[in-house]
């Protein structure tokens, strides 16, 4: 007897923005924070954006606004006294844990200023601008990249602007 492989569909999938490049606007934003972890005390604080494009179809991205030390970080130099490495529930990334919370790395803090600051960018707001409130992009039309991420969920993989989107033929 032969047996076939079935991607699993997922129910809500043709709510969701497809794979490949698109415009769409920026539906929501908003400050949050991750979920909680039982590994340590602290939350990574996030850019919650909702993105949709004309047919209705969304997608959500969160976006980092801190990072974290890792084992890696450390390596070929003394750990400091009292710094543990633990990692989330579905991944291996061993971030640096002392007193509960983890080590904030500049370095990595940085890095994702710079993303966010490009996502603003390719959302409409100027080189060197800033914004006050992050409902000032809200409505604002923006090109994304999505695909299957590598836990099988959708993701918007990059952001562009909405006038670099090659159009797609019908």
């Amino acid at each position: 007897m032969k047996l076939v492989s079935v991607k699993r569909a997922f129910n809500g999938e043709d709510k969701l923005i497809p794979l490949g490049e698109s415009v769409a606007i920026i539906a929501d934003a908003g400050e949050t924070f991750a979920k909680q972890s039982s590994h340590w005390s602290d939350r990574t604080p996030q850019l919650e954006v909702k993105f949709e494009n004309a047919e209705g179809q969304t997608l959500t991205h969160w976006y980092n606004l801190k990072g974290y030390k890792t084992k890696a970080d450390y390596e070929g130099q003394a750990v400091p006294k009292g710094v543990t490495f633990e990692s989330s529930d579905n991944g291996n990334e061993m971030y640096a844990i002392k007193g509960g919370a983890r080590i904030e790395s500049p370095e990595k803090t940085a890095e994702c200023e710079r993303i966010v600051g490009e996502f603003l960018n390719d959302a409409g707001i100027g080189a060197g601008e800033e914004i006050e409130d992050v409902n000032d992009i809200t409505g604002n039309q923006i090109g994304l990249m999505v695909r299957d991420g590598a836990r099988g969920f959708r993701e918007v993989h990059y952001t562009k602007l909405a006038s670099k989107v090659k159009a797609v033929e019908a």
